[in-house]
C-alpha cells in the first residue's frame, strides 16, 4: 500500500488558495470537514473560510515557511499577506475594507482522514492583524472606538 505524503497536500491546499481555486480547495478534504478560526471563534467548511479570506484580500498569498508532520496530524507554518480590499467577517461583526495591506504569521494544524483533510485549526495574532489595518485593539469591526470596560480592583 502506497503512504500518502500529507505535506504535500497541504502545499496544494496553499497552492489552490494563492491560484483562487476554491473548488480544488474543496477536493482536498472531507466533505464533513470542518476549519476553526481559533482567535475569531468561527468555524467554517473549507470552501466558505476560503472563500472569506480571499473576499477580504482577493491579492491574499500564502507563503509556507515550515511544516511538519506526524502520522495523521500536519502542521503548518506560514506567511500570509495581501491587502484587505473587501469585507472581512470578524469576531464583533464584518469588518469593511480598510485597503490597508496586512503581514500575518501564522500556524494551522490539520487533521486527515482517508487522505484528506478532516479539520484544521488556524492561529494567528488577531492584534498584529486589527493594527495593520489601522483598526488597533480598541476598535470594533465597524472602526470605531469600542467603548472601554470597567476597570477592575
Amino acid at each position: 500500500m502506497a503512504t500518502v505524503d500529507l505535506t504535500a497536500i497541504v502545499r496544494q491546499l496553499y497552492d489552490a488558495f494563492n491560484a483562487k481555486d476554491v473548488k480544488r480547495i474543496m477536493a482536498l478534504a472531507q466533505p464533513d470537514a470542518r476549519t476553526t478560526n481559533v482567535p475569531f471563534g468561527a468555524k467554517a467548511s473549507y470552501g466558505e473560510d476560503a472563500e472569506r479570506w480571499m473576499k477580504a484580500f482577493p491579492d491574499g498569498r500564502c507563503e509556507v515557511t515550515n511544516i511538519i508532520a506526524q502520522g495523521d496530524c500536519v502542521i503548518a507554518e506560514f506567511t500570509g499577506r495581501g491587502t484587505h480590499t473587501g469585507p472581512l467577517q470578524g469576531p464583533t461583526g464584518e469588518i469593511a475594507a480598510t485597503g490597508r495591506k496586512a503581514e500575518l504569521q501564522c500556524i494551522e494544524v490539520f487533521r486527515f482522514r482517508g487522505g484528506k483533510i478532516s479539520e484544521s485549526k488556524l492561529y494567528f495574532d488577531t492584534a498584529t492583524l486589527m493594527s495593520q489595518l489601522g483598526l488597533g485593539m480598541g476598535a470594533t469591526a465597524q472602526g470605531r472606538p469600542a467603548t472601554a470596560p470597567p476597570p477592575r480592583h
